[in-house]
């Protein structure tokens, strides 16, 4: 399965899953950052990515060019509280 068609269907068990009020929430929020023009800063497919360390959900530190050597890498950054 490619990553789209899996981010799809995610996304279509969230919407049957969630409140109303969450969907519109987070709608708001993604909307919110579109405006903000976060978009145009951001890297496009085929441009390189800067070398990073950053802490993993361990708060192990973790350098994309080493995770890189095993293969393609998705970054995902979490919101809220924990």
């Amino acid at each position: 399965m490619h990553l789209t068609d899996e981010l799809n269907k995610q996304r279509e068990q969230f919407l049957a899953a969630a409140p109303q009020e969450v969907i519109e929430l987070m709608g708001t929020a993604t909307q919110q950052l579109r405006d903000s023009g976060i978009e145009k800063n951001s890297l496009q497919v085929g441009e390189k990515a800067p070398a990073i360390t950053l802490k993993d959900t361990n708060n192990s530190t973790v350098k994309l060019y080493d995770v890189l050597q095993a293969g393609p890498v998705i970054l995902k950054f979490f919101r809220g509280h924990w």
